[in-house]
């Protein structure tokens, strides 16, 4: 059921409720399967005649690592904090009215995107990995999203409207697009008694701006402030790549973070 036009659930991510347009949450342990014993082909003789006795097939099988894995993706800006710190936090989602819903705890954020086009809605894309799952029976509250009324459906929504983005010598008039991506590389930690813990690896920051024409091109250091609820990053502009095709004429300029990229 859908609980407001274009929303279908609400979320709480690291303490605020936003809709999003799509959440899973889900535990993941695979069957991990060993080579068989005995193959189907294989002929053990087991009597004093040969081929007396073919064994049937055998497995070595056992459970796989325990994680859970879970995604959202929000028209809007959410969860900048915890992508640039590694922080765990909870995250539940509400797929109807009454309450139903799934809980993942100790979940940190393995990647983060962000991107926009001018004209369009801001769109925040989460992957993240949990330590523990459990159903959720209580509706969830928050300033934004209630499931008897959809006048405020707009409260975390983030529009074209709503950035600014700002670097030496980057016209914003001309941008057409931009896109932010974190990764932290996560690395869950398994002991005897399972799932121990979940570390943040070695963060890496990319992205890239799109605009009509050609802009001024710099190699060196530059930051860019992507204002959108004020983010910022440390970064280094690549060369550019032109583009041409029966569109507008596209330049896409690539930056990568350096240093504490997110300050």
């Amino acid at each position: 059921m859908a609980l407001s036009p274009g929303i279908l659930g609400f979320a709480e991510a690291d303490g605020t409720v936003v809709g999003f347009m799509s959440c899973n949450i889900g535990a993941v342990q695979n069957i991990l399967y060993f080579d068989p014993v005995y193959g189907l082909r294989d002929e053990v003789v087991t009597g004093k005649t040969d081929g007396d006795v073919i064994n049937p097939q055998s497995q070595f099988w056992r459970r796989g690592p325990y994680i859970v894995e879970s995604n959202i993706s929000v028209p809007g800006s959410i969860l900048f904090d915890r992508a640039r710190d590694g922080k765990a936090f909870t995250l539940k989602a509400q797929f109807t009215c009454s309450g139903s819903g799934v809980a993942s705890s100790g979940t940190r954020v393995e990647s983060y995107t962000l991107s926009m086009n001018a004209g369009d809605m801001v769109n925040t894309s989460v992957n993240m990995k949990g330590t523990s799952t459990y159903s959720l029976s209580t509706p969830l509250t928050g300033p934004a999203y209630t499931c008897s009324s959809t006048t405020n459906v707009s409260g975390t929504i983030r529009t074209w409207q709503d950035v600014s983005i700002t670097s030496p010598d980057l016209d914003y008039e001309d941008i057409a697009s931009a896109t932010l991506t974190i990764n932290n590389a996560l690395v869950p930690i398994y002991t005897e008694a399972g799932l121990y813990a979940i570390r943040v690896g070695i963060q890496r920051i990319e992205g890239q701006i799109a605009f009509y024409g050609d802009p001024t091109t710099y190699t060196t250091y530059s930051g860019i402030d992507l204002n959108i609820d004020g983010r910022s990053v440390k970064a280094v502009f690549e060369y550019p790549r032109y583009e041409g095709s029966a569109r507008p004429y596209i330049v896409t300029l690539p930056f990568k973070g350096i240093d504490c990229a997110l300050p």
